[in-house]
């Protein structure tokens, strides 16, 4: 193996690269912004500095596709890098749906000039390992799963959530749920399945579900302050699953008080490109 000796000029060439490619001594490093530095800047340095610090969230895309389009473009979806949670083996990426209009109205084609008009985002989570306990008790004050995550494939079976919080939670209880249909636990179960399952019994379906098939969770209203209520949908199946809530003294928080499964009527249109 050769080695190289750098003179004095040698040395000063490799400081300056090193500090150009990152950032020079007393200014502050890129992808990053504090509180202090936006309440204190001018708002044109602000809005170029979020413009770097934002940006740098979305992973590079390749929108090219063989086939030549026919209409204007209305939607762009960019997708964030994966990221670490508070909670140890949780990752997260988030899509962003980006809206466009045609400058001049009404007219139409590929070519047509559009401006950006809206943006809706969405969460997506993936458990590395099951979570063992509540999010209260998992949660970390600085970001724990990174190293874990950044390379996670989003081919992987991630999920949709508002939070990581409800992402973990939900997704405890997704798992608490099919462990009690394999077992047939006494488990208040209610199915109104389509044609194809109503010979089947209510629990065996539910147990024939993967837990990698949970695709979306979401909130919903209890019946009462004492239980806590959450949607999951897991392939063509909605399952509202209702909880025992935080309450002292009483049972434990988390208890499954009932669960009902519906089929879900999947319908798709053809979009034209």
């Amino acid at each position: 193996m050769r080695s190289r000796r750098l003179n004095r000029s040698g040395y000063l060439i490799l400081i300056w690269a090193v500090l150009s490619g990152s950032h020079a001594l007393g200014e502050p490093a890129k992808h990053t912004i504090s509180k202090s530095e936006v309440r204190s800047a001018s708002p044109s340095v602000t809005h170029d500095r979020l413009k770097e610090v934002v940006w740098d969230l979305f992973k590079q895309q390749d929108y090219r596709t063989k086939k030549t389009p026919t209409r204007r473009l209305s939607h762009l979806f960019l997708d964030t890098k994966t990221q670490g949670t508070h909670v140890h083996g949780l990752c997260r990426y988030d899509s962003v749906d980006v809206q466009f209009e045609p400058v001049r109205p009404n007219e139409k084609g590929p070519g047509v000039p559009t401006k950006a008009v809206g943006i809706r985002s969405t969460s997506h989570f993936l458990f590395r390992a099951p979570p063992a306990r509540e999010y209260e008790d998992l949660a970390q004050p600085t970001l724990v799963s990174a190293a874990q995550c950044a390379h996670v494939s989003k081919e992987q079976p991630f999920f949709t959530a508002a939070s990581e919080q409800e992402a973990t939670e939900a997704y405890r209880i997704w798992l608490r749920l099919l462990d009690a249909a394999t077992r047939e636990s006494k488990l208040k179960l209610v199915c109104n399945f389509g044609s194809a399952e109503k010979a089947l019994p209510c629990a065996q379906v539910v147990a024939s579900l993967k837990p990698d098939e949970l695709s979306e969770v979401e909130a919903c209203d209890a019946p009462s302050y004492e239980l806590r209520c959450h949607k999951l949908y897991a392939g063509d199946h909605l399952i509202t699953v209702e909880t025992r809530g935080y309450i002292y003294p009483g049972p434990p928080p988390g208890e499954i008080v009932s669960a009902q499964v519906d089929t879900l009527i999947v319908t798709g249109d053809l979009t034209v490109d």
